[in-house]
């Protein structure tokens, strides 16, 4: 019998195939028809399913693996599945079976990396580079805490002389605002007294 799929990533040649929780057969193969996935699936004759089915792509827990779950389409069981038939309705994809294939191609994308690793330390040479690496940077990490601790207290005593040093010019300020306002005025009478003398010592024409 056949079943049309709306996704079977995943789901492998002869996995389970589930009905009720029993199994109840084989995937025999997967192809593509027409642009739809297509499951060719083997079922024991000793068992009696309803013909009216919707076939589910299932995993067993997050990574495990796939299989096709077969279950009753509508409230009621109706007729026999026989020899040849196709089930045309698919289930959909579940939230925990797509976290599950998230979970599975992470996993794959794990093993790349670790197998990538055990390319590049498979030398005692490259073993030796990458030790090499990890103390020098664990040195540079020591001197740049070391040379932070040692100049500690220098950074504070430059903060605290700044701020002695901005207090200071605040307070010479404030204490001589009013020479500052009585010299600008002086400045001013002196401008302008100069400005009359200039046009009264201006030749007639």
């Amino acid at each position: 019998m056949k079943a049309h799929l709306k996704d079977a990533a995943g789901l492998a040649e002869d996995a389970p195939v589930i009905f009720s929780g029993v199994e109840v057969g084989k995937v025999k193969s997967i192809k593509l028809e027409g642009g739809k996935a297509v499951a060719e699936l083997l079922i024991d004759d000793d068992y009696e399913i309803p013909g009216n089915l919707k076939v589910l792509v299932r995993s067993k827990g997050f990574l495990g693996e796939k299989y096709a779950e077969l279950k009753v389409a509508g409230a009621d069981s109706k007729g026999l599945l026989g020899n040849g038939d196709t089930i045309y309705e698919s289930g959909e994809i579940t939230d925990i079976d797509q976290l599950g294939n998230k979970l599975g191609d992470i996993a794959d994308d794990v093993k790349a990396i670790t197998a990538s690793l055990r390319q590049v330390l498979a030398t005692e040479q490259a073993r030796d580079n990458m030790s090499t690496t990890l103390t020098n940077v664990r040195e540079i990490t020591d001197s740049v805490n070391k040379l932070v601790q040692h100049n500690e207290q220098r950074i504070d005593m430059i903060i605290q002389n700044m701020e002695k040093l901005t207090g200071t010019l605040s307070d010479i300020t404030v204490a001589n605002a009013a020479n500052i306002n009585s010299i600008v005025r002086n400045i001013n009478d002196i401008t302008t007294d100069l400005k009359k003398n200039r046009h009264l010592s201006s030749p007639r024409t």
